[in-house]
């Protein structure tokens, strides 16, 4: 499945899929101390991004397959692919399709919605048409603005975090992290958002073997200024991915 088609499949929304009771009772079980470790370090992770004076360090993979289009470029791992890409987004997942990194640097909604209306519009177009339940379970959430946007009128430079359990109606209990960017308002909302998402058994190893060293080598901006403190480095030999939309 495309992202096109991943974005706009809106139809299959959240009350729109029945919910199957036996599976989605485990969406209120405990969360672990791991997942507790992942929400902490994803809104930590979020407030550093937007200090002022946070210049991040541009790290270079050797032998991971570059993804790159306009402004954007990242590495990810050599069993993962890339699913598809343009100029405005991203989205890779491992073989299974079970793990997923999925990022639009911006899209629209009519008129002004509310972040709770943004939320769970990215929601039921990303996670929507793949889970039975028609509920998440958040673990935590934090919000701060960005650092240039400072004053802005209204939410406009918010980013807001989420970590939450969702099912996935053929793995099981997830665990994902969405980061939300409010970037502008007026007769349209501009927003961006990076999503990604495990099966919560596997939280762990996902994080330190892809989500951690992909993050590690993104250079570009949801709505705002790249600050790496290193050149942009080539990619010494190793496979560029560049899909053409459809």
């Amino acid at each position: 499945m495309r992202l096109t088609a991943l974005v706009l499949v809106v139809g299959l929304a959240f009350g729109t899929v029945h919910a199957q009771v036996g599976s989605c009772a485990s969406l209120d079980a405990p969360f672990s101390s791991e997942v507790h470790e992942f929400a902490r370090a994803v809104i930590e992770g979020m407030h550093a991004e937007n200090r002022p004076d946070q210049v991040r360090e541009y790290v270079h993979l050797q032998g991971w397959p570059t993804a790159t289009r306009g402004n954007w470029e990242f590495q990810y791992p050599p069993s993962w692919t890339l699913r598809d890409s343009g100029m405005l987004h991203g989205w890779v997942s491992d073989a299974r399709e079970a793990s997923h990194l999925l990022f639009v640097i911006q899209d629209t909604a009519q008129g002004n919605p509310t972040i709770e209306d943004l939320l769970y519009g990215v929601l039921n177009a990303t996670i929507g048409p793949h889970t039975p339940c028609d509920r998440v379970t958040f673990a935590a959430s934090d919000a701060t603005q960005r650092w240039y946007l400072a004053g802005a009128q209204g939410d406009v430079g918010m980013v807001h975090a989420y970590v939450f359990r969702w099912i996935d109606a053929r793995f099981g209990p997830m665990i994902a992290s969405l980061k939300l960017d409010v970037q502008s308002r007026g007769v349209y909302t501009a927003y961006g958002y990076v999503l990604t998402s495990a099966p919560e058994a596997e939280l762990g190893a996902t994080v330190r073997e892809a989500f951690g060293p992909m993050a590690a080598t993104f250079r570009g901006s949801l709505g705002g200024s790249d600050r790496d403190d290193k050149p942009k480095k080539k990619g010494d030999g190793e496979d560029e991915e560049d899909d053409d939309d459809d």
